[in-house]
Protein backbone atom coordinates (compact mmCIF):
# COMPACT_ATOMS: atom_id res chain seq x y z
CA UNK A 1 0.00 0.00 0.00
CA UNK A 2 2.55 2.50 1.08
CA UNK A 3 4.78 1.19 -1.89
CA UNK A 4 2.19 1.83 -4.53
CA UNK A 5 0.80 5.28 -2.72
CA UNK A 6 4.83 6.33 -3.67
CA UNK A 7 4.67 5.23 -6.66
CA UNK A 8 1.69 7.33 -7.97
CA UNK A 9 3.48 10.15 -6.21
CA UNK A 10 6.17 9.55 -8.10
CA UNK A 11 4.44 9.35 -11.38
CA UNK A 12 2.56 12.36 -10.77
CA UNK A 13 5.33 14.44 -9.89
CA UNK A 14 7.34 13.24 -12.91
CA UNK A 15 3.77 14.47 -14.98
CA UNK A 16 3.54 17.47 -13.98
CA UNK A 17 7.31 17.66 -14.55
CA UNK A 18 6.86 17.23 -18.21
CA UNK A 19 3.84 19.38 -18.06
CA UNK A 20 5.55 22.10 -16.59
CA UNK A 21 8.31 21.37 -19.23
CA UNK A 22 5.99 21.54 -21.83
CA UNK A 23 4.47 25.27 -20.67
CA UNK A 24 8.25 26.56 -20.22
CA UNK A 25 9.22 25.28 -24.05
CA UNK A 26 5.64 26.87 -25.29
CA UNK A 27 6.47 30.10 -23.43
CA UNK A 28 9.81 30.46 -24.71
CA UNK A 29 8.54 30.13 -28.43
CA UNK A 30 5.88 32.59 -27.67
CA UNK A 31 8.89 34.95 -26.11
CA UNK A 32 11.09 34.25 -29.51
CA UNK A 33 7.96 35.04 -32.13
CA UNK A 34 7.00 37.83 -30.01
CA UNK A 35 11.22 39.11 -30.55
CA UNK A 36 11.47 38.05 -33.98
CA UNK A 37 8.05 40.59 -34.28
CA UNK A 38 9.44 43.33 -32.18
CA UNK A 39 12.62 43.46 -34.69
CA UNK A 40 10.71 42.96 -37.69
CA UNK A 41 8.44 45.82 -36.57
CA UNK A 42 11.31 48.42 -35.55
CA UNK A 43 13.05 47.54 -39.08
CA UNK A 44 9.85 48.73 -40.59
CA UNK A 45 9.69 51.52 -38.32
CA UNK A 46 13.55 52.63 -39.15
CA UNK A 47 12.92 51.88 -43.22
CA UNK A 48 9.35 54.32 -42.54
CA UNK A 49 11.49 56.65 -40.92
CA UNK A 50 14.35 56.84 -43.80
CA UNK A 51 11.68 57.08 -46.35
CA UNK A 52 10.07 60.06 -44.33
CA UNK A 53 13.31 61.71 -44.32
CA UNK A 54 14.46 60.52 -47.78
CA UNK A 55 10.54 62.55 -48.70
CA UNK A 56 11.54 65.43 -46.68
CA UNK A 57 14.34 66.33 -48.04
CA UNK A 58 13.15 66.11 -51.78
CA UNK A 59 10.06 68.57 -50.34
CA UNK A 60 12.55 70.76 -49.61
CA UNK A 61 14.39 70.61 -52.59
CA UNK A 62 11.45 70.84 -54.69
CA UNK A 63 11.10 73.65 -52.88
CA UNK A 64 14.09 75.48 -53.01
CA UNK A 65 13.90 75.15 -56.76
CA UNK A 66 10.29 76.84 -57.26
CA UNK A 67 11.24 79.35 -55.26
CA UNK A 68 14.12 80.28 -57.47
CA UNK A 69 12.44 79.59 -61.02
CA UNK A 70 9.73 82.20 -59.44
CA UNK A 71 12.78 84.69 -58.40
CA UNK A 72 14.31 84.41 -61.94
CA UNK A 73 10.76 84.65 -63.96
CA UNK A 74 9.87 87.85 -61.43
CA UNK A 75 13.29 88.95 -62.60
CA UNK A 76 12.61 88.22 -66.28
CA UNK A 77 9.17 89.77 -65.97
CA UNK A 78 10.59 92.75 -64.59
CA UNK A 79 13.38 93.43 -67.18
CA UNK A 80 10.45 92.43 -70.09
CA UNK A 81 8.34 95.59 -68.45
CA UNK A 82 10.92 97.92 -68.31
CA UNK A 83 11.93 97.16 -71.79
CA UNK A 84 8.11 97.11 -73.39
CA UNK A 85 7.96 100.70 -71.44
CA UNK A 86 11.17 101.90 -72.96
CA UNK A 87 9.99 101.07 -76.63
CA UNK A 88 6.43 102.39 -76.27
CA UNK A 89 8.73 105.90 -75.08
CA UNK A 90 10.78 105.51 -78.32
CA UNK A 91 7.43 104.66 -80.12
CA UNK A 92 5.49 108.04 -79.15
CA UNK A 93 8.34 110.04 -79.50
CA UNK A 94 8.72 108.14 -82.99
CA UNK A 95 5.08 109.14 -83.68
CA UNK A 96 4.86 112.59 -82.51
CA UNK A 97 7.85 113.44 -84.71
CA UNK A 98 5.94 111.95 -87.88
CA UNK A 99 2.62 113.85 -87.11
CA UNK A 100 4.13 117.15 -86.14
CA UNK A 101 7.78 117.67 -87.29
CA UNK A 102 7.75 121.40 -86.62
CA UNK A 103 6.92 121.58 -83.56
CA UNK A 104 8.38 119.21 -81.69
CA UNK A 105 11.59 119.74 -79.97
CA UNK A 106 10.99 123.31 -81.70
CA UNK A 107 10.45 124.73 -78.33
CA UNK A 108 6.99 126.10 -79.15
CA UNK A 109 4.33 124.85 -77.37
CA UNK A 110 1.58 126.53 -78.16
CA UNK A 111 0.98 124.69 -81.28
CA UNK A 112 1.55 127.51 -83.82
CA UNK A 113 4.45 127.43 -86.50
CA UNK A 114 7.87 128.78 -85.66
CA UNK A 115 7.91 130.77 -88.93
CA UNK A 116 4.21 132.25 -88.28
CA UNK A 117 4.97 135.73 -87.28
CA UNK A 118 2.90 136.93 -84.23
Amino acid sequence: GVQDKAIKIQEDGIKSLHHSEAITAKTNNIAADITVDLKKQAEVEMQISEDLNLLDVQLKQARREIYSFARNRSRDRCFLCVFIIMMLLLLTAFVLKLVNPNDVGSGNTDGINATTPI
